[in-house]
């Protein structure tokens, strides 16, 4: 039985994840003490480990708002800025990285939920080639 892993940006290696640990995650994924950018963000990377080999992944991040230059960020309101709708879903197979974008956590879940209850990665024939891995 292949048993699904999960890491974030805690720093974890991986550890065994069910189907709520990783709803729980994505519900906090916006969370600005979780991260702020792309540098410094939020996310979320699972796989399926079978035999001692792990092949393929999935992962996810939020689309961070710009930067805003230094007194933008001095007098704008504390909740203003991280305002995040979109979601950046990676899968990594075969040597090469596909992204999509997705609007909303529904549908970042669903897609997750997908990969975890199926075992099996989504078609990216029509998602970005990002020439990566």
């Amino acid at each position: 039985m292949a048993l699904c892993n999960m890491r974030t940006e805690n720093g974890d290696n991986g550890k065994p994840a069910t189907l709520e640990d990783i709803q729980l995650e994505i519900q906090t994924l916006d969370n600005p003490q979780r991260g702020d950018s792309f540098r410094n963000g939020a996310f979320i990377t699972i796989w399926f480990e079978q035999n001692g080999t792990d092949d393929e992944f999935m992962q996810c991040m939020p689309v961070y708002p710009k930067q805003s230059f230094f007194l933008k960020k001095l007098f704008r309101k504390q909740d203003e800025g991280h305002k995040i709708t979109d979601y950046i879903v990676e899968v990594g197979r075969s040597e090469k990285i596909h992204a999509k974008q997705v609007h909303g956590k529904d549908e970042l879940s669903q897609i997750l939920t997908t990969y975890f209850t199926t075992h099996t990665l989504p078609d990216t024939s029509d998602w970005e080639d990002t020439g990566l891995l």
